[in-house]
């Protein structure tokens, strides 16, 4: 009892908290503003393009433009989705890497428990033996609160049935928890919050003796979390250089074709592909080093990097001592 009241008297009246997705919703609006300026520097870089390479045709260069617009405009209706779906996609990858490879790694005999957390809005996955299980939202101040938790995590289903139509990570993740699972509501009030103490109690305790008194904290996702973003910084610099390298490459080709052009209109034409070419790889190694992060989440490497350091290795397996 005195761990569950330290635990919701640190996340005010929260059941749990993590601080690896407290700032989930900061980086939901970091990832926007990320693909909008992307968006808008390609839209730019092309316009360019077409202005150069139409210069003599102005009837022409306007319908290109128009085009460029038409789909940068299509593209923008779609923003927050995408960046809604790539921090959807990254915790969920990451949730469920961690937990299969601590099991896997310690060989114990436990059922494996997510959470998903968010400064305001909080979604849980919880295993619970038998019965029919739940996924739902927990504490939100107000509907714009609310209405973010829904947007950055569309999992809003009462029942497992109504997780046919959910995407394939929440699939894979419900399959793990063998079908037990349950919602926490942190706006409850009265009997029903009382309710949810006991049957919280109840679940921990549960974990607890099928791990044979073991227990998890949030430090091994804190160590994780320093290692994904050092990993990060060496992926965005691995990518900055290969823009350089590929961006040189490209000038080196182009250069000594047009020097032996002599037909001034073909060597024009040939600095505008050049030009276009340019302008595209370095939106695409732009954005691979704005996605990193994500890159990092997606592969099995990153994982098994954490593992063999020996700090963490020490770490990890400080949690399952008797």
């Amino acid at each position: 009892m005195e761990l569950i009241d330290k635990m919701e008297q640190n996340n005010q009246g929260g059941y749990f908290s993590d601080p690896i997705y407290k700032d989930i919703d900061q980086k939901l609006r970091q990832q926007e503003q990320h693909l909008k300026k992307v968006y808008a520097d390609e839209l730019q870089n092309k316009i360019k393009l077409v202005e150069k390479e139409y210069a003599h045709n102005p009837e022409e260069k306007e319908k290109q433009i128009k085009l460029l617009k038409q789909k940068h405009d299509e593209r923008m209706k779609n923003i927050r989705g995408e960046a809604e779906m790539n921090i959807f996609q990254v915790t969920f990858n990451m949730i469920k890497t961690m937990l299969s490879k601590i099991c896997s790694r310690q060989s114990c005999d436990c059922p494996q428990s997510g959470l998903l957390s968010k400064s305001e809005s909080t979604v849980r996955i919880t295993p619970r033996r038998g019965g029919e299980g739940d996924l739902g939202q927990a504490k939100g101040e107000g509907d714009e609160a609310e209405l973010k938790a829904v947007t950055v995590i569309s999992i809003l289903c009462t029942s497992i049935g109504g997780m046919t139509q959910a995407p394939r990570a929440i699939q894979e993740l419900i399959c793990k928890f063998r079908d037990r699972y349950c919602v926490f509501n942190n706006k409850a009030t009265g009997a029903e919050q009382e309710d949810q103490r006991e049957q919280l109690l109840t679940l921990v305790q549960d974990v607890v003796n099928k791990c044979n008194g073991r227990y998890y904290t949030n430090s091994l996702y804190q160590k994780t979390e320093e290692e994904i973003q050092k990993q990060t910084q060496v992926l965005q610099e691995n990518y900055r250089a290969e823009l350089e390298r590929v961006k040189a490459q490209i000038k080196q080709e182009f250069e000594e074709e047009i020097r032996k052009l002599k037909d001034e209109l073909e060597q024009q034409k040939r600095k505008v592909e050049m030009e276009m070419q340019l302008a595209e790889r370095e939106a695409y190694w732009v954005s691979r080093q704005q996605t990193a992060r994500e890159d990092i989440l997606s592969q099995n490497k990153i994982l098994e990097i954490i593992y063999t350091l020996s700090q963490v290795a020490s770490f990890v397996f400080s949690l399952f001592k008797h």
